[in-house]
């Protein structure tokens, strides 16, 4: 089924084999040919997250660390995306980490904190300032309180 949904919403993209990587809470990620990743949301809001992803990476196109570049994004009644192979190892596998990984992490990851809230809001990203935020965090404590509440 994956293999049809794939090669019908992108004919020239040929498969030589398909291998499932990963089920997470609200997708399923398979390899194609090796190297291709193709994720499936399988709920209304996973579809949602993954959309406001493929937005928000492509905000990233300079950023010194490589994230996924979608390029293969469906149309068709089953919401899928799928980017292509990132050059290098991940952390998770290195062997051998370079000496100055940690100084590098910081000064990449530090380029986030240019995004202005318009660039964040452009994405579909919630921007909260620090009164509507603790209200929103009461809202949630609430709730769970609530859920409770019948149990105890």
């Amino acid at each position: 089924m994956l293999h049809d949904l794939i090669t019908s919403s992108f004919p020239e993209f040929k498969i030589n084999g398909l291998q499932v990587i990963t089920e997470g809470w609200d997708n399923l990620a398979v390899k194609a040919n090796g190297d291709n990743i193709f994720r499936f949301p399988g709920v209304q809001e996973g579809k949602e997250r993954l959309r406001r992803e493929i937005r928000l990476l492509w905000k990233f196109n300079d950023f010194p660390v490589r994230v996924p570049k979608y390029l293969n994004i469906s149309k068709g009644s089953h919401f899928f995306a799928g980017y292509g192979p990132i050059p290098g190892v991940s952390l998770g596998t290195a062997s051998d980490l370079k000496p100055h990984l940690l100084n590098d992490m910081v000064r990449d990851l530090h380029k986030p904190r240019t995004f202005n809230a318009e660039c964040l809001k452009d994405v579909g990203l919630p921007v909260y300032t620090c009164e509507n935020w603790i209200d929103r965090q009461r809202k949630v404590v609430g709730n769970f309180e609530a859920g409770l509440s019948p149990y105890i």
